[in-house]
């Protein structure tokens, strides 16, 4: 049997070449086929038509159809798996140009954002917040708008409270805090000026100064 490859004469029944170990084909498959080559080039590397020409037992379908596929320049490549598009339809996925063109954008921003996790929020479950009113002390009556603070840990100061006055610090006036859904403030001023009028029972800790009016006392136990 004559080698498709290099035109060794190979005794009946051999399986692989002599000269080149390629496998042996029957000769009535390769004709048509441009699998002998001439005399004066038997025993040398086939060419790349030549060597295109051949059938690969070993290659499997996909494989065969992609080199055939590869061919073809002008060919697209599919967006999803990297397959060869043939008429627009990918044959590895099942992706086609046509209906990806056909989906609006809006759509596909819509896909988009469904692959996002976010965090949940109760319904109702709203941002802490407080206010401060001013009030004159000639008359116990508002002359402002009411300050909405936000958070459940503010630092008052003289820029978010009133800018014009000189007797509330700049820096760190007091630290109103909440904590466990109750509201506490606690001075930050260095010269101490921070003072809350009872106007309900409150508890008194050790070393808490009480104005009484014009004199200030300090609450030891």
């Amino acid at each position: 049997m004559r080698c498709q490859f290099c035109g060794w004469e190979n005794p009946q029944g051999k399986t692989n070449c002599e000269k080149c170990n390629k496998p042996l084909m029957d000769a009535a498959f390769v004709s048509g086929h441009e699998a002998v080559p001439p005399a004066s080039e038997r025993h040398s590397r086939p060419t790349d038509r030549q060597a295109a020409s051949l059938f690969n037992p070993k290659a499997t379908v996909r494989e065969s159809t992609s080199e055939c596929k590869t061919e073809n320049q002008n060919q697209d490549v599919c967006p999803e798996c990297g397959y060869p598009l043939e008429n627009g339809t990918c044959a590895s996925c099942g992706f086609s140009a046509v209906q990806a063109a056909d989906k609006p954008a809006s759509n596909a921003g819509m896909a988009v954002d469904m692959r996002k996790t976010i965090r949940p929020q109760r319904k109702g479950d709203k941002e802490r917040q407080f206010t401060l009113t001013p009030i004159s002390e000639e008359t116990g009556l508002p002359e402002g708008k009411p300050l909405v603070f936000e958070g459940d840990e503010v630092c008052l100061n003289r820029e978010n409270t009133d800018p014009k006055n000189l007797t509330i610090t700049s820096a760190h006036q007091a630290l109103i805090r909440c904590e466990q859904g109750k509201w506490n403030m606690e001075d930050k001023s260095e010269l101490k000026t921070t003072f809350v009028q009872a106007s309900h029972p409150i508890e008194l800790q050790k070393g808490d100064l009480i104005l009484l009016g014009n004199q200030l006392y300090r609450f030891d136990v």
